[in-house]
């Protein structure tokens, strides 16, 4: 019998496909950390922008469990990892929320706008602290990446991570009231149970909620659902299970607020369109609205793209 195995090996520039490329615009990425603080039971997350001399730099602070050093190994540092499977439940460890994360791609997401990664995670006494290197990592030569790493003691009541990405790639100023509008596009679960907010050089805190997606906008008419799917002629087998709001404005809407949005279980699923609904009418300009169509995530299959811009 031959002594001869098959292997499979990852090159690091698979890494920069599936993180880099994906996430190369600032809301996007930080949206995953925001994801993973919720999956983690956080109940408050600062964004933290930092843009003085020598020093450009985001940072996501939040209190939620924190993690050990097996599972930094076995559940952060693993690339593909299928929660949900793996842990047996869709619920977070304290039972309280159905976890967001499914495909263990979103912790990549840092690289898309920063190389350098620092983050110090705080549970059960200790503090572990390790820095990665986007240049260090594509630089390896093995199949596997080891960051240094440091374990100092804390208070045993202390708990949560922060992550702070450094050498950003993007070069221009910050806006902070525009970040915290596109956060509020990706997400539809801030409450006073997941308290988010974004600063900016340390100034006065800004409180990302739901309702900042539709800051700008006079409303004229609205259809709430599920009230309105009596008027719905189709038998969509899951019609009743959508709840939401689509609504008409006075005034015509920017080209990215146009359309309907989905959301799952408090995350966006599909990013605002008219499905298929020929688009040449002016009319079409006036409408937006979102709905949540949780359901989706409990299929069997999977149906959400990785980018989470698009239903398959």
């Amino acid at each position: 019998m031959s002594d001869k195995k098959l292997q499979m090996s990852f090159d690091p520039h698979t890494i920069e496909h599936l993180g880099v490329k994906m996430y190369s615009n600032i809301p996007n990425a930080i949206a995953e950390l925001i994801a993973n603080a919720y999956d983690a039971d956080a109940e408050n997350i600062h964004i933290k922008l930092v843009d003085r001399e020598g020093d450009k730099s985001i940072q996501i602070i939040d209190d939620g469990i924190g993690m050990d050093f097996d599972e930094i190994n076995s559940k952060f540092l693993r690339i593909g990892r299928k929660r949900r499977v793996e842990d047996g439940s869709v619920l977070s460890p304290t039972g309280t929320r159905k976890v967001t994360g499914k495909k263990g791609l979103g912790k990549l997401a840092f690289f898309g706008i920063g190389d350098t990664i620092d983050i110090a995670t705080k549970k059960d006494g200790n503090q572990i602290s390790f820095t990665l290197d986007w240049n260090e990592l594509l630089g390896t030569d093995k199949p596997y990446y080891e960051p240094m790493f440091t374990t100092t003691s804390c208070n045993k009541q202390e708990h949560g991570t922060s992550i702070i990405l450094k050498n950003l790639k993007r070069k221009s100023e910050f806006d902070k009231e525009g970040l915290a509008i596109s956060l509020s596009n990706l997400f539809n679960f801030f409450d006073n149970t997941f308290n988010v907010n974004v600063t900016l050089n340390d100034d006065e805190p800004l409180k990302i909620d739901d309702k900042l997606k539709y800051k700008n906008i006079s409303k004229q008419f609205t259809w709430s659902f599920p009230a309105f799917t009596d008027y719905v002629s189709s038998e969509y087998s899951e019609k009743r299970k959508i709840k939401g709001e689509i609504l008409s404005t006075e005034k015509p809407l920017k080209p990215g607020l146009r359309g309907v949005t989905l959301f799952a279980n408090g995350r966006l699923v599909n990013a605002p369109e008219f499905f298929g609904v020929s688009e040449s009418s002016h009319g079409f300009s006036y409408f937006t609205g979102w709905l949540d169509v949780n359901f989706v995530d409990d299929w069997e299959k999977d149906v959400i793209s990785t980018d989470r811009q698009s239903l398959n």
